[in-house]
C-alpha cells in the first residue's frame, strides 16, 4: 500500500476469480498472479466501482 501503484489506483481493478484460479492451477508464477494490472485505458479508479 505504500507503493506508487496504490497511490495511483487505491481501488484496484475488476477481475475474474475463476480465471485467476485457472492461471494459478496451470502453474503461472505467483509474482505474475499478484502483479497489479493497469487500469483499462480511459478509466479512472472510480470507474471500477461501477462494475
Amino acid at each position: 500500500m505504500r507503493r506508487g501503484d496504490f497511490a495511483a489506483n487505491p481501488i484496484g481493478i475488476v477481475f475474474d476469480p475463476d480465471e485467476l484460479i485457472e492461471r494459478y492451477e496451470s502453474g503461472e508464477p505467483l509474482e505474475s498472479l499478484t502483479a497489479r494490472a493497469p487500469l483499462p485505458q480511459g478509466l479512472s479508479p472510480f470507474d471500477m466501482l461501477r462494475f
